[in-house]
């Protein structure tokens, strides 16, 4: 089922994106093929995020971060590897915090992130005596991961849909899409539903975009499956989120890095349509905000 604005389910993004495939005769697989205007006329869907192999997969990278959360107890400020703005996004948050609102936890809304693997990481990144409300909006199965995963720990909590997400929520500090907005049909809609719930912040990660002649539909290839995804020219992507009343802060490239005489993952594009990476993106209110509640979206 292709997702739009109007219902903003969860898409399992959060994992990452796809690097290091290979067939059976070992030879470079094109994982995006094809320049499309939309993503009906791309073809595919999004199927392979409710199939067992994504789930197992879910599951193990969780797992595999789980050893962070034996830092809980520590007051020690760790350091999260690579070029996420997060956790000193996070940590301006709770100086503001303290402040303004010294009981309020930092709330952070989390759109497709997977079974909890944001939340581990940045739980891990800020000390223990900083509250944290996260909320997960992502599929019914990876829901169902997440919840007994994080059985008992009231920090963290998973939802269907956007809107169930902010239902009894009181005003979001960070607006997260990590490698989940280029899955989304109306990205548009689903920007501007971040917007509504009036975030201080913005961030996006692990975005496919770059220095392109124009925003385009691809094709991602993954086990078989189709995956239509957004490929978008940056000052499009930067402009559409100003519009809403945010400024870029922030702008990190992460270069593909494959294993030795692996061809680049763009193969199967036109060279003006490839980028040399994925991006991570913060934005920060300029407008002032409203007072804390949450409107219907």
């Amino acid at each position: 089922m292709k997702r739009d604005a109007t219902d903003q389910e969860g898409l399992s993004g959060g994992t990452g994106t796809v690097t290091g495939l290979r067939d059976l005769n070992s030879a470079p697989l094109s994982y995006w093929a094809g320049v499309y205007e939309s993503f009906e006329a791309a073809g595919g869907s999004d199927a392979a995020f409710d199939k067992a192999f994504w789930r197992q997969r879910v599951l193990q990278v969780l797992s595999d971060h789980q050893a962070g959360v034996h830092h809980l107890q520590n007051d020690e400020l760790l350091g999260w590897p690579g070029l996420n703005p997060a956790p000193l996004i996070a940590a301006s948050v709770y100086a503001d915090r303290l402040r303004r609102e010294r009981n309020m936890p930092i709330r952070i809304l989390d759109f497709g992130g997977g079974a909890g693997i944001g939340y581990v990481q940045l739980r891990t990144s800020l000390p223990s005596h900083v509250r944290l409300d996260y909320r997960v909006v992502e599929r019914r199965g990876i829901c169902d991961i997440g919840q007994a995963h994080f059985r008992g720990n009231a920090e963290i909590g998973f939802h269907e849909s956007l809107a169930m997400a902010t239902r009894d929520a009181c005003g979001i500090d960070i607006a997260l899409a990590a490698s989940a907005l280029h899955y989304m049909n109306d990205w548009q809609g689903l920007l501007s539903s971040f917007a509504a719930l009036d975030p201080r912040w913005i961030l996006l990660l692990d975005v496919p975009a770059g220095d392109i002649p124009a925003s385009f539909v691809t094709v991602q290839m993954y086990h078989g499956d189709r995956i239509p995804v957004w490929f978008w020219r940056m000052e499009h992507l930067v402009r559409t989120i100003e519009q809403l009343g945010y400024a870029l802060t922030h702008r990190a490239l992460r270069r593909w890095t494959g294993q030795a005489g692996e061809s680049p993952p763009m193969d199967g594009l036109p060279t003006t349509h490839r980028i040399a990476g994925f991006c991570d993106l913060s934005f920060a209110a300029i407008r002032e905000r409203r007072q804390p509640g949450i409107p219907d979206v």
